[in-house]
């Protein structure tokens, strides 16, 4: 009936979502002051950037959990490899910034 690897998964990715949104969501409104939206924007405007900006950055960082997933061919790689798979993490995610920028 259900996978019991596959809801693993999922719940390890999720975990990872929850955590990605937290701390961005904490960096984006420790930041947001230096941005003109600050001064230019209402509430509204200014918190629904702040929201969107950090499920951006969830986005990003569930691709570069599939990533280390992928490379090192384990689902479990952030308790079984969390060093080999956080660089490939911060390499893909610097690699992005860089080409996309």
């Amino acid at each position: 009936m259900h996978n019991p690897a596959m809801l693993r998964i999922i719940a390890r990715a999720g975990l990872w979502s929850a955590l990605a949104f937290i701390l961005n969501l904490t960096w984006e409104i420790a930041q947001v002051r230096l941005y003109t939206i600050w001064a230019a924007a209402d509430g509204m405007s200014v918190a629904w950037a702040l929201f969107h900006c950090s499920l951006g950055d969830v986005v990003i960082a569930l691709a570069m959990f599939a990533l280390a997933g992928r490379v090192l061919r384990r689902a479990d790689w952030p308790a079984s490899r969390p060093w080999t798979g956080g660089v490939i993490v911060v390499i893909g995610a610097v690699a992005l910034w860089y080409f996309k920028g």
